[in-house]
């Protein structure tokens, strides 16, 4: 009966151990479930954070963009006012500048096209006509070409 009573213990010992195993097993399961979903949601996270701060840089490069055509225009704005628009005859046209305007540059024209469109175009003397009556100016950025008496330079006006 003591061999019975030692078999059954070493049984019921056995069977303990076991049990413990069992839930071990199960704890460490269930433990790497949990460290899985942990890193599905880090990594959720972390690609959250990676689209954020990629958004946030495009705004950023976005509002210097705009930052740097605000200068521009208010730069544009102030040199604009110092010049108008002047008839050079035959139906030419060119912005100059006004009188006693504190442009230190030399005598200039400044093409129609490319004025409105908020850039300066200085006009440039291309030689005369072959009948030598006008004179043939063209803008080097629009390539705007016209023709003026030949008298007329930025210098002298229309005469």
């Amino acid at each position: 009966m003591i061999a019975e009573i030692a078999g059954g213990l070493a049984a019921l010992k056995s069977a303990s151990e076991l049990s413990k195993v069992i839930i071990d097993i199960r704890d460490a399961t269930v433990l790497q479930s949990k460290a899985i979903e942990l890193q599905r949601q880090i990594l959720a996270a972390q690609e959250s954070a990676l689209a954020a701060n990629e958004r946030q840089t495009t705004l950023l490069e976005r509002v210097k963009s705009l930052e740097e055509e605000v200068v521009r225009l208010k730069k544009w704005d102030a040199d604009k006012s110092r010049y108008e628009l002047k008839n050079l005859g035959v139906g030419a046209f060119a912005y100059v500048p006004k009188p006693n305007s504190d442009i230190a540059s030399p005598e200039h024209w400044l093409c129609v096209k490319c004025f409105d469109d908020g850039k300066r175009g200085v006009v440039q003397d291309q030689g005369r006509t072959p009948d030598k009556q006008r004179s043939i100016y063209a803008c080097l950025n629009c390539k705007n070409v016209f023709q003026v008496g030949w008298r007329t330079s930025p210098g002298r006006g229309s005469e």
